[in-house]
């Protein structure tokens, strides 16, 4: 069993856009690659990418319909996402012919899709080769893919107010969890802000 990643912890321990495209890019296999892609651009947690099946895809809208697991409780979040997601997820599906109520990353053990346990195997051998065996100080972990998200998220948000679009992305029940990704910004942040918000 994999370690408990503390989303209070280290703020450095993140997965960049960059360091994710290396990865997506190193993948050995066309589902390693959507795996990962979805991992980077989704901000969902690795038992939600690994529950989603073909029927949960809302092709029309551009959306997917995630199954949402914390504290044993579960429920369901349709989610917009961005139309390179869409796509790859549609050529993905047409080319394996996957059903609707057949799990994306269908596997043949008991839970019928690929384990947590196997995508931190996968994920330690790519950072392995490709250097990044540690991010921010910190053994590389799938859940660094979901901070990378919530930290682009902040760094390109343009009103405050977005801060609860973030929460409403990424689940969470307590805005102060999400808050937290707002000590990522620095000085050099702060400073750039001095400097702008007198000039209008």
């Amino acid at each position: 069993m994999g370690r408990k990643y503390d989303v209070m912890g280290n703020i450095e321990a993140y997965i960049t856009k960059e360091q994710a495209d290396l990865i997506i890019e190193s993948s050995r296999s066309e589902r390693d690659r959507l795996l990962f892609h979805l991992l980077s651009r989704t901000g969902r947690r690795i038992t939600e990418v690994l529950m989603l099946k073909a029927g949960d895809i809302k092709w029309e809208t551009d959306s997917i319909e995630w199954n949402i697991l914390k504290k044993r409780k579960a429920t369901t979040a349709i989610l917009p996402q961005n139309k390179d997601t869409i796509a790859m997820l549609k050529e993905y599906v047409n080319d394996k012919e996957i059903k609707p109520d057949t799990f994306i990353f269908k596997s043949y053990g008991v839970s019928g899709h690929l384990t947590s346990s196997r995508v931190r195997y996968l994920l330690k051998s790519y950072g392995k080769q490709l250097g990044m065996e540690r991010i921010g100080g910190d053994a590389i972990h799938i859940h660094m893919f979901r901070h990378g998200f919530a930290v682009r998220f902040v760094r390109n948000m343009t009103r405050a107010d977005q801060i609860f679009q973030l929460q409403k992305i990424l689940q969470h029940s307590d805005i102060q969890e999400t808050m937290w990704y707002l000590n990522h910004f620095g000085q050099s942040e702060m400073r750039e802000m001095m400097e702008v918000m007198w000039e209008y």
